[in-house]
């Protein structure tokens, strides 16, 4: 089954509202829930052995972050208790055509992540990129065995085409799941983006 996942978003959340999130999606259906690194160790305090996900954003929203300064936020976001990485990738290298160094940057940090056997969600804005970078996405970020590939961060002013969803899907590893986030997403919304290849839906809640 499907199911719905928490992203706060909100940049002036205090801390004593992170505490109560965390206890109030304790009774709901959800996979998994992404704060800010900075309340991922309460978080994980207050969730202890519950078996939603706890995640966290790093370099959000345009990856500018250089390769070591990534590795840093994910070390220190494993330390804490994150159970999940969502780490976007350099978009300025990928419409500079740099897949050299984008391919540096994933094996670096996959490295990293899998030696801790935490999981990986790589985040892409699909609405930046032309149809040749969509297959080479697929190809780099597929081959590469991740586990979700995210086509939206959420701060973009439109969410994700549903045929852009269908493109990455039709070119992805079967293996990787595809997830799409966004604040206005109603149930109609959400059944289109399943029906055209999302597997996970993340809801950003302030």
């Amino acid at each position: 089954m499907k199911k719905i996942e928490y992203c706060c978003l909100n940049p002036i959340a205090s801390l004593a509202y992170i505490e109560d999130y965390c206890r109030r999606t304790i009774g709901e259906n959800l996979d998994s829930i992404t704060l800010p690194s900075l309340f991922v160790k309460r978080a994980k305090e207050i969730l202890g052995e519950h078996p939603i996900s706890l995640s966290t954003a790093i370099a959000v929203p345009f990856g500018w972050s250089v390769i070591e300064a990534k590795i840093a936020e994910i070390i220190l976001a494993m330390v804490d208790g994150a159970d999940e990485l969502e780490v976007m990738i350099n978009m300025t290298a990928l419409k500079n055509n740099d897949w050299q160094y984008l391919a540096k940057e994933l094996n670096t940090i996959l490295t990293v992540v899998r030696k801790q056997q935490k999981r990986i969600n790589i985040i892409v804005e699909s609405e930046y990129l032309n149809a040749e970078e969509i297959t080479r996405c697929c190809d780099l970020y597929g081959a590469a065995g991740i586990d979700c590939l995210s086509l939206s961060t959420g701060f973009h002013e439109r969410l994700p085409a549903f045929e852009t969803v269908r493109q990455f899907r039709s070119q992805l590893a079967d293996a990787v799941q595809l997830k799409i986030a966004g604040a206005s997403l109603d149930h109609a919304a959400i059944d289109l983006y399943r029906a055209a290849g999302a597997d996970r839906i993340g809801l950003l809640v302030k």
